[in-house]
C-alpha cells in the first residue's frame, strides 16, 4: 500500500474540513485581554448600564428558547418565503417617533444573515444613516457587527463623531413585529456600546486610507469596498468581562473604604 506523505495528509484535511463547515469561521476566538482593556475605559455607570442591557438580551433569548424560537425566527415569522436580499420584514420597521429603523436579510440563501439598523434624520424624513450591521449564526445569536460604505445602503454620509452621537437615539418603542426583536436590538446598541463606537471611528479610517487612491466622493460608490470594519462578538464573553470589572470595582470601593488614609 502506499504511504501518504504527512504534508498531503494535512492538506487534505484542511480542505476536508473547510469543505464541510464553511459557516464556522465565526469561531475565532475573541481576545479576552484586549476586550477587558478596552471596556476598563468605561465608566462604572456605563459597565452597569451595558450590564444591564446584557441581562436584558439574555432574558429575552431564554424565553424565545423556551418556546421553541429565537431572535431571527421571530422577524421571519408571518413572512412567508426567505429570499434572498430581500428585506424582512417586507416593509422595514420604522419608529415614526424615534426615527429608528430596521430590517433583516441575507445576501445568499444558506448564508449567515445580518440586521441592519438606520436613524433617519428629523430635518429630512428621507435621509437616512446607517449605524451598524449585526450578523447572527444559525441558533440566532449574534456573532459579528461590522459597518458598510455609503452605496451598499445608500445612506447619507456623516462623519464618525456624529454618527456615534446618533447610536444611543436608536430605539424602537412599539411592538411590531415583534417586542422581543425590538427590545432586544435596542439592547444590543448597549450592551456593545464600546465596539460599535470604535467600529464607526474605524469605518472613517478605512476612508481615509483609500482616499490616498481616489477622492472620498469617489470612494463612497467603490464597489471594491463594502464592509468598513467589523468585530467579532459574544454576549458570554461580554457579560462576563463586565462582571469581573463591576466585582473588581465594587472590591475596591470597600477596601477604600476599610482603609480611607
Amino acid at each position: 500500500m502506499k504511504r501518504v506523505r504527512p504534508i498531503y495528509l494535512l492538506l487534505f484535511i484542511a480542505l476536508f474540513s473547510l469543505t464541510l463547515f464553511p459557516l464556522f469561521h465565526h469561531t475565532a476566538p475573541i481576545d479576552e485581554a484586549e476586550l477587558k482593556g478596552k471596556l476598563e475605559l468605561c465608566t462604572t455607570e456605563q459597565l452597569q448600564a451595558m450590564d444591564r442591557a446584557g441581562r436584558e438580551i439574555e432574558e429575552w433569548n431564554r424565553l424565545l428558547k423556551s418556546g421553541g424560537s429565537h431572535i431571527v425566527k421571530e422577524v421571519l415569522r408571518g413572512e412567508g418565503a426567505f429570499s434572498e436580499m430581500d428585506h424582512y420584514p417586507l416593509k422595514d420597521i420604522y419608529d415614526r417617533e424615534t426615527l429608528s429603523q430596521y430590517y433583516y436579510h441575507t445576501h445568499k440563501k444558506g448564508k449567515q444573515g445580518h440586521f441592519h439598523l438606520f436613524l433617519r434624520q428629523r430635518e429630512e424624513p428621507d435621509s437616512y444613516v446607517h449605524l451598524l450591521a449585526i450578523t447572527m449564526d444559525d441558533e440566532g445569536y449574534p456573532i459579528e457587527l461590522f459597518t458598510t460604505n455609503r452605496w451598499v445602503t445608500g445612506e447619507s454620509w456623516f462623519p464618525a463623531d456624529d454618527v456615534k452621537n446618533m447610536v444611543e437615539d436608536f430605539h424602537i418603542e412599539h411592538s411590531r413585529p415583534s417586542k422581543a426583536v425590538n427590545r432586544w436590538l435596542t439592547a444590543m446598541l448597549l450592551l456593545f456600546r464600546p465596539q460599535i463606537l470604535q467600529l464607526i471611528d474605524r469605518r472613517d479610517q478605512t476612508q481615509i486610507e483609500y482616499m490616498q487612491r481616489l477622492s472620498l466622493k469617489e470612494n463612497l460608490e467603490n464597489r471594491n469596498l463594502e464592509i468598513t470594519s467589523k468585530s467579532k462578538i459574544s454576549i458570554d464573553l461580554q457579560m462576563r468581562v463586565i462582571s469581573e470589572l463591576l466585582a473588581e470595582r465594587n472590591r475596591f470601593s470597600r477596601d477604600l473604604e476599610r482603609n480611607p488614609g
